[in-house]
């Protein structure tokens, strides 16, 4: 499925419904908490000259409705973030910068939300923390679709309900996480088990 979105520009994959985090943090640190929400939103402002010269009070109503979607966004993740919006990023902890990329990725409301190693850079707490958090708006939007790349098991373990395994881009095993941990081949690859 993913395969014919392979060659589309970003922009076009976007308005398909798909969205991703990357496994390296790519917010614009100096830029608000809500600047960087806006660049996921971007493909449904108005950037037109007439509308933010002459149309004011439209674009003023239309960033107030913006900030109040991300102010109700940030709050699945965290009390204390809807109150920073207008914070550089710069100025929060890991996990926090974490949560507004997610955030960036759902402002749009994706139908498939690709996360590359979300724990990256963060302490297992904090990953656990932030795995809840995404636990939470999928039980809130049950029509999102989540593909979660991830190395740490436990990781695995504790979010996915069906797990595939590839091993330099050849599938080795798809099933619940016990039929892959346990999968021989799985154990030879990752876990560098031998066969008994």
């Amino acid at each position: 499925m993913l395969l014919q979105y392979y060659n589309l520009p970003p922009r076009e994959v976007a308005r398909r419904g798909i969205a991703r985090t990357f496994q390296r943090l790519r917010l614009l640190l100096e830029l608000s908490v809500f600047d960087n929400l806006m660049l996921g939103q971007h493909l449904s402002l108005d950037h037109g000259l007439l509308t933010n010269l002459v149309f004011r009070g439209r674009l003023r109503a239309t960033m107030a409705g913006h900030e109040e979607s991300a102010r109700r966004l940030l709050s699945y993740f965290s009390a204390s973030l809807p109150d920073r919006l207008f914070e550089p990023a710069a100025a929060l902890t890991m996990i926090d910068r974490r949560r507004v990329e997610v955030c960036r990725a759902l402002i749009r409301e994706p139908k498939l939300l690709l996360l590359d190693e979300p724990s990256a850079g963060m302490t297992p707490e904090e990953t656990a923390e932030l795995m809840r958090d995404l636990q939470k708006v999928k039980a809130e939007r049950s029509s999102l679709a989540v593909v979660l790349i991830e190395h740490d098991m436990d990781v695995i373990e504790s979010v996915s309900d069906r797990c595939a395994v590839l091993d330099y881009g050849r599938k080795l095993c798809e099933g619940s996480y016990t039929e892959v941990s346990s999968d021989p081949a799985v154990r030879r690859a990752y876990l560098g088990v031998e066969d008994e």
